[in-house]
């Protein structure tokens, strides 16, 4: 059997009781019966039949949690990697578990399929681990993972650039808590090739550096819904790429529903080099610690609270396509600390388009509200920016210095758009606007009776009233 440094642990379950308690089991290759249970995990561990199922009698294992596989050497104490399909459970009340459970495959494109309910992961390095594992079903439910320096960890250190098997996995995480863990759910740091899938559903995620964080992974579908993520030092949930510099030829996408992002660094944070993310937020809260405008110069942050940026060359000749959509949603008290924005989407591409959409959405008392770079559509429907110290909205397309670059000419263009110094701003129904790539336009001032004033360009904009307007004019850029 595999062995690992002790720093690393997993968690799963299935199928088929294999009973297990501290009170009045005994281990014994004839143990884990409900008459007769086995006493340790290790031991039901090695007893349990592939597919099968373990019940871990819960009752006192607070103050006596479960122990895992561990061997002992010269080089010290490991834990040993389970290769089984595994269902774990707790039973009669929620069973503590004192180290890492890790999970490897036996076979070089095999899958771990694994099930955890009713567990708890207290004061352990890690939680949950699955080490260098090609393939993964993993359903987590009702469980606590608590000061863990990682939770879940999808870890691989072998990169997959050469596999030629584009292999799906899956991981489904509901009604759980994590709380104080460094890292909540991790993937990589190596690349994954393959589909990935995660859905989030019902879980409080509270107090880390991340909560959800995915490294070099090729192709992801995450959902959250109905989920907390409050406090993170970095970011709630960050998704990067650091392995390789070319674009990555795989759709990826987001989507967050009537969940609450709060006290964050920043709440999503996503730097990739797929050539088309699509993220959709819906019926979400992003709010930070109530602040001062305190901002007294123009050095301001071109990330956001939810913060998008294409990381694929420049150059690259075919359109990388960022899809951002974001409805009935609010965004409070952000950008305060490092004037930023609460929401910056970002596309270097020369040939870089896409489509930012906002509906019904309010921007209440931040530093900055929105940001976007690149050759996008924008369109604001319902949307209420009221009390911005900086810009209300801010826009601005990259260089176009190639003949094949989808502009008017070959000039390089100032800002598209900047609004700014207005203590409220409301864009009705019938209101839209849309920065095409290549058009320069910039406005000089605002004014109660005109509205906006364009110096340059061509731009419509409908029915923009503006209330409690503080200063006429924005800062030239």
């Amino acid at each position: 059997m595999t062995t690992f440094p002790l720093s690393l642990g997993a968690e799963d379950q299935g199928s088929d009781c294999l009973y297990v308690s501290r009170l009045t089991g005994k281990d014994s290759p004839q143990c884990g019966s409900f008459a007769v249970p086995c006493r340790t995990l290790p031991q039901a561990l090695l007893l349990v039949n592939d597919g099968g199922k373990i019940c871990l009698n819960g009752i006192n294992s607070e103050s006596n949690p479960y122990e895992c596989l561990k061997t002992v050497g010269p080089n010290g104490t490991k834990l040993r990697a389970v290769g089984k399909r595994v269902s774990i459970q707790g039973v009669s009340s929620p069973a503590h578990i004192s180290c890492g459970l890790v999970f490897a495959s036996r076979l070089k494109y095999g899958s771990v399929k694994v099930s955890f309910s009713n567990l708890v992961f207290n004061n352990s390095r890690y939680g949950l681990v699955f080490f260098n594992v090609p393939s993964y079903h993993v359903v987590i439910s009702d469980c606590k993972f608590i000061n863990c320096y990682k939770a879940i960890s999808m870890l691989w250190y072998r990169s997959q650039v050469s596999s030629f098997i584009n292999q799906k996995s899956s991981l489904e995480v509901t009604d759980s808590e994590f709380r104080n863990n460094t890292y909540g759910i991790e993937f990589g740091p190596k690349f994954k090739n393959g589909s990935h899938k995660v859905s989030l559903s019902n879980l409080l995620v509270d107090n880390g550096t991340y909560g959800v964080f995915l490294v070099n992974v090729s192709s992801f579908d995450i959902v959250i819904a109905k989920c907390k993520f409050f406090n993170f030092s970095e970011a709630a949930v960050g998704l990067f790429w650091n392995e390789i510099k070319y674009v990555i030829r795989e759709k990826s996408s987001l989507v967050a529903t009537d969940s609450k992002f709060r006290y964050n660094a920043k709440s999503i944070l996503v730097m990739l080099p797929n050539d088309f993310f699509e993220m959709t937020v819906s019926r979400c809260l992003f709010q930070n610690a109530k602040g001062r405008f305190h901002v007294i110069n123009d050095d301001r942050s071109i990330k956001g609270d939810v913060f998008v940026r294409s990381q694929a060359s420049s150059v690259t000749t075919y359109p990388i396509r960022v899809l951002v959509s974001i409805t009935d949603s609010i965004f409070q008290d952000l950008g305060h600390k490092d004037n930023s924005f609460a929401v910056s989407v970002r596309v270097d591409n020369l040939f870089g388009d896409g489509n930012v959409s906002l509906f019904n959405t309010s921007f209440l008392n931040n530093e900055n509200s929105l940001f976007v770079h690149g050759g996008f559509g924008v369109n604001l429907t319902h949307v209420t920016v009221h009390s911005t110290y900086g810009y209300a909205i801010m826009a601005n397309a990259p260089p176009k210095t190639l003949i094949k670059a989808p502009a008017d000419d070959n000039r390089q263009y100032d800002p598209i758009f900047a609004a700014t110094k207005s203590s409220s701003i409301l864009i009705d129904d019938s209101s839209s606007f849309r920065c095409p790539s290549g058009r320069q336009i910039t406005i000089e001032k605002i004014t109660e009776e005109d509205g906006f004033e364009l110096v340059k360009g061509t731009f419509k904009v409908k029915q923009i009233r503006l209330s409690e307007l503080k200063r006429s004019t924005v800062k030239e850029e």
